[in-house]
């Protein structure tokens, strides 16, 4: 058996649909607080960061019981597909005697710029302590994504997002005489509230009648002390890569803020219009390895080789889409940006070279992220982490350390174009392994 267009597409448009959902909340935080103030738009974006490299450990170890979900679906096991579930909620309940402690010292968890740190260090607390709400949030969508119901998971994430956008305006500018405005701080409390309502959607359809009988969700929630290992030792060096991968952007990120307020500025622009166009990368990663793990269930190799070369062909169509905005009408973007009331003409220059590196950029690393997906999707976790990480830090992270205390860090340009090469020589790993088929033969 082998999933045809349509198929692939059903799982495809939901996946990818369901990270521009994802995506649109941080782009809402970021671009509200545009308006508000830039400065504290780039505290947001390097605290943010500082959240990430906490929570992203364990959100990035809770997601690998999509793997498990997906091979007992494509094994025709539905009494199974709970169990891994389960393992990883419980992962995210005990993560909280870690990250109950960082939220208390998180005062003095940040690397950030003096200007920044009244609206930083006020949005990074309030995270910290609900970190494990996105990480249970990503235990309990799994069992979605691993069948390739996204449509849930859509809808959850789609009233997570509408309701997050009402109270960032609400909580960032305030009501006259009713809310003060709370800026940052009101960003990050919109932000896990809307994440809190998310959860409880998917918990609800997670323990409706339909699901219970079938699935057995309550006879299969027990603590399984050797799933719950399994699920933990594809995932550690997943959550470790996460570790090093943001924070080596939370580096290069307050490396620029030190070196000059502009720069933190047009890097926190380009980073923002990133973020905009990255659903591409996680949605697609998302959908291949659901169809992966299903295929492998299967033995169908042959299956995985196909679905690879349609996932390949559908990046560099969409890919190619982003130049519209990025390359041929930028000027959408700046008037876009104008519109919040913060003169940026000076950066039209810089931002028009960052733009076009960005489309480069966009599709080497969804190339890279759906060879990802399938690697995955075979428990084949370690060789791509440890890969990925000595490529960024190697040919980005590092070189821009050395140049900024030689002095030499003068160009936003250039980190970016650094950031070419590390898409390149991680690509050029992720295929290595694609083709050796170890991801396959490990599973099967």
């Amino acid at each position: 058996m082998s999933y045809s267009i349509r198929e692939i597409l059903n799982v495809t448009i939901p996946a990818v649909l369901t990270a521009l959902s994802m995506n649109l909340m941080n782009v809402a935080d970021k671009i509200i607080l545009m308006n508000y103030s830039i400065d504290a738009m780039n505290a947001v974006n390097i605290s943010g960061n500082m959240v990430s490299i906490i929570s992203y450990m364990f959100v990035s170890m809770a997601c690998t019981a999509e793997i498990f979900v997906g091979q007992y679906n494509g094994a025709k096991q539905p009494n199974n597909l709970a169990r891994p579930v389960w393992q990883m909620v419980y992962l995210s309940l005990f993560a909280n005697l870690i990250f109950i402690p960082f939220g208390i010292f998180s005062e003095y968890l940040n690397m950030l710029p003096a200007y920044y740190e009244d609206d930083g260090i006020a949005y990074q607390s309030i995270l910290i302590y609900f970190c494990s709400v996105p990480c249970m949030t990503a235990a309990i969508s799994s069992f979605f994504v691993g069948q390739g119901k996204l449509a849930v998971v859509s809808i959850a994430v789609l009233i997570g997002n509408l309701l997050n956008v009402v109270l960032d305006i609400v909580l960032v500018f305030g009501i006259n005489g009713v809310i003060p405005n709370l800026g940052a701080k009101g960003a990050a409390i919109a932000t896990v509230i809307s994440e809190i309502i998310q959860l409880a959607i998917l918990i609800c359809v997670f323990f409706r009648q339909s699901n219970r009988k079938i699935f057995k969700i309550f006879e299969n929630m027990r603590f399984d002390r050797t799933l719950f290992k399994k699920c933990c030792k594809i995932g550690f060096p997943m959550s470790i890569g996460r570790l090093f991968e943001i924070s080596a952007w939370y580096f290069i990120y307050v490396v620029l803020g030190h070196v000059s307020k502009e720069m933190a500025t047009v890097h926190g622009i380009a980073s923002t219009v990133f973020t905009i166009f990255a659903f591409l990368q996680e949605g697609l990663s998302k959908a291949i390895s659901t169809l992966s793990a299903n295929l492998i269930g299967m033995k169908n190799l042959d299956g995985v080789k196909r679905i690879f070369r349609i996932f390949v062909i559908i990046t560099l169509c969409i890919s190619a889409l982003t130049a519209i905005p990025l390359v041929i009408f930028p000027e959408f973007l700046f008037n876009f940006q104008d519109m919040t009331g913060n003169d940026i003409s000076s950066f039209h220059s810089v931002l028009r070279v960052l733009f076009k590196i960005i489309v480069l950029d966009i599709f080497l690393e969804t190339l890279g992220c759906i060879t990802w997906g399938i690697l995955m999707s075979g428990g084949d976790t370690r060789y791509p982490i440890i890969a990925n990480l000595l490529c960024l830090w190697g040919t980005v992270v590092i070189p821009v350390i050395i140049m900024y205390y030689c002095g030499a860090l003068d160009s936003v340009i250039l980190v970016w174009k650094l950031c070419i090469l590390w898409c390149i020589s991680s690509l050029f790993f992720m295929y290595k392994r694609y083709r050796s088929l170890k991801w396959y033969n490990s599973v099967v």
